[in-house]
């Protein structure tokens, strides 16, 4: 988009486009009008690569006359989605819709929504690829078996403001196996903190969660069971370390809370090179020395100076 230009008409027809992991969208078709540098209103369609499944995004102006705009996406494969996104890369298949608002564009985007996805599978990284680097969880793998696991339900409120991804209180679903997840993901920086739980079981265990009264005693909140094991991922998003509590599987739900911590924040994470190195005394030629202290060559004396009034 050239600077200086108010107001942009876009209309793109591109026959494949490459994404993030290596996943592709076919017959991409954007038709779009741009004010300031952001979208006014956009319209695209695109298939899934190798099938017939169809993505679709719009962007129109908000219905209350409000100045952000009203965002909805849809796809039948939301693992497809996730992935080209670089974010949890795990998902496979899954009906996904978004619904949200939105501003900006580039850099400055923002969205605040809710992503909601039906009947998806969790994988492990053997199944992925080599393809697929991003947004995938090393850790993860020790709890994922070669099967997939089932997922009936994915909840997702979000924001996403200056590439931070804001998550708070997912809930995802399913016969063998429940998780929540809170926290935040950048991929301008390369650093996440994300903590949740893991319930084994959910089917069964969380049925003991529907009792009155005592079931969000019980299970410590909707989305967890009884008995379940706190985890953390947190660390430069390339090599993350994934991290679980024992103790916290032997604590009924409102005990768990005590192990879960609060949630994950970017500012908690430091990368290697982020870290300050201690202070060390320094040789005469400037460098530093270890346990050695810098020596001068027959130091003049200095009179003491005298205070004036």
């Amino acid at each position: 988009m050239a600077e200086g230009l108010d107001r942009l008409s876009l209309d793109v027809d591109v026959g494949t486009l490459v994404i993030l992991n290596g996943e592709e969208l076919d017959n991409l078709k954007l038709n779009g009008s741009f004010v300031g540098g952001a979208p006014e209103r956009m319209t695209v369609s695109a298939l899934v690569h190798g099938t017939t499944k169809e993505v679709s995004l719009q962007i129109n102006p908000a219905a209350d006359g409000g100045p952000l705009r009203d965002l909805s996406i849809s796809t039948p494969d939301g693992g497809h989605f996730l992935r080209a996104l670089g974010l949890f890369s795990h998902l496979r298949d899954g009906e996904t819709t978004l619904e949200g608002k939105t501003s900006g564009w580039g850099k400055d985007l923002h969205i605040e929504g809710r992503m909601k996805i039906k009947n998806a599978f969790m994988v492990s990284k053997s199944k992925l690829g080599p393809a697929v680097t991003e947004g995938v969880i090393e850790g993860l793998n020790n709890y994922l078996k070669d099967d997939a696991v089932q997922l009936d339900t994915v909840d997702m409120p979000f924001d996403y403001s200056e590439g931070l991804l804001d998550i708070t209180s997912m809930k995802a679903n399913g016969p063998s196996l429940g998780m929540t997840m809170e926290g935040q993901i950048s991929a301008r920086s390369e650093k996440i903190n994300m903590n949740g739980v893991f319930v084994p079981a959910y089917g069964i265990n969380a049925l003991l969660g529907k009792i009155p009264l005592l079931g969000s005693i019980l299970t410590g909140g909707e989305g967890k069971g009884v008995f379940g094991v706190t985890y953390r991922v947190k660390g430069p998003t390339a090599n993350p370390e994934f991290s679980v509590n024992p103790l916290s599987g032997i604590a009924p739900g409102f005990l768990r809370l005590l192990f879960e911590g609060r949630k994950g924040n970017l500012d908690d994470v430091v990368l290697p090179e982020e870290e300050k190195p201690a202070d060390a005394p320094t040789t005469p030629d400037g460098e530093t020395g270890e346990g050695e202290t810098p020596e001068t060559e027959n130091p003049e004396p200095t009179e003491p100076e005298v205070p004036k009034f």
